[in-house]
């Protein structure tokens, strides 16, 4: 709050748009969504006026989230693929494979498996032409889990195994653990 009244005192619209954003996320880890989305918004408002690109994505992307939290998917998507417009525009390959990772995952939850599939197949695209080995390890095993909803018992070990190969480079024992 004090950043944001700094901010507000030299009328910088960066620092403004950065600090209700940072308010936002406050907001939505208290679990006050309505807020949240408020202050995201204001800070897309803001970024927009004076053309901050990684701005507008980080707005995107924090919308998307809380209302992927309230199992509001549609809007996450929608959201989403704001960002992954805007990520294309600037050339963000690393960003565009963790949006299709998210995308993924919300056309997951909804059991709209076909649309995950495609995103995930695109998401391993992007994360394999960047060398992003986290992303990839993340891709796999929830690619993985989806085979298996899918009951394609066969792929999902497949997915799975290269998942945990990756993930084990790392010494993430969090997600092996949870495989």
């Amino acid at each position: 709050n004090k950043q944001f009244q700094l901010a507000k005192k030299i009328d910088s619209k960066l620092w403004m748009a950065n600090a209700i954003s940072s308010i936002g996320v406050v907001n939505y880890i208290k679990g006050n969504y309505s807020e949240a989305i408020k202050n995201q918004n204001q800070s897309l408002k803001w970024n927009n006026e004076i053309n901050n690109i990684n701005g507008q994505i980080s707005a995107y992307g924090n919308l998307s989230i809380i209302y992927a939290r309230q199992g509001i998917y549609d809007r996450a998507i929608f959201y989403n693929m704001e960002c992954l417009r805007l990520q294309e525009n600037i050339g963000d390959s690393s960003g565009m494979a963790l949006t299709l990772l998210n995308t993924g995952n919300f056309y997951q939850f909804q059991n709209s498996y076909e649309e995950a599939i495609d995103k995930y197949d695109k998401a391993i695209v992007l994360a394999e032409k960047t060398n992003n080995k986290r992303a990839l390890g993340i891709i796999y095993l929830n690619y993985g889990a989806l085979c298996l909803s899918l009951k394609d018992h066969n792929r999902a070990i497949k997915f799975i195994k290269k998942g945990l190969r990756i993930r084990e480079e790392f010494n993430d024992l969090i997600s092996i653990e949870k495989t």
